[in-house]
């Protein structure tokens, strides 16, 4: 069983992982779906922990407490290398930003994204969307935060689910691949 619900793009460990609004819910789809999944798979999912790439919460199967003190370390060192980047790569974009003000930087990379994904320029509309997932994850904190419920970050995340449905059809299907062979 390869779950599709509630997927989305981690920056931290740069693959499509399930996210959760709370541990509680994390904790539950493993208790009622590891059967499930040990059936189709060598990898069932054991424990949760929270990922503030993503602003909430991811399941694994790494049971080894090391290891996944590790990847924390691991996930740590990547963050601050990605805002080391952002800061290159998007200055206008500060900590003093108000939210609305982000929002239309996100909007734009969803059209940007978009328009790259019809035009089939599938590297580019990967590359936007990293950014945008990037640019995302910051908004989402910042509001949950500043305990702020929004909108229009809700209809940002509708729309940048949609996007990644379509990387995971392009992923799933290696379209990619066929795209470059023909």
């Amino acid at each position: 069983m390869k779950p599709t619900n509630n997927r989305v793009y981690c920056i931290g460990c740069k693959h499509p992982k399930m996210l959760f609004e709370s541990q509680t819910k994390a904790d539950n789809f493993i208790k009622f779906n590891r059967d499930a999944i040990a059936s189709s798979s060598e990898k069932v999912p054991t424990r949760s922990y929270y990922c503030s790439f993503c602003c909430g919460w991811h399941v694994t199967s790494v049971e080894d407490e090391g290891k996944a003190e590790a990847n924390d370390r691991r996930d740590e060192n990547t963050w601050h290398q990605i805002m080391s980047l952002r800061r290159k790569k998007l200055p206008l974009t500060q900590e003093g930003q108000k939210l609305s003000e982000m929002l239309v930087s996100t909007q734009s990379l969803i059209q940007k994204c978009q328009r790259q994904l019809l035009l089939t320029n599938l590297g580019q509309a990967l590359e936007l969307m990293k950014d945008l997932v990037l640019e995302f994850s910051i908004i989402e904190d910042r509001a949950r935060r500043q305990k702020i419920d929004s909108a229009r970050i809700d209809k940002q995340r509708v729309k940048i689910k949609a996007l990644q449905t379509v990387f995971d059809i392009i992923d799933e299907y290696d379209i990619n691949d066929s795209v470059k062979n023909q």
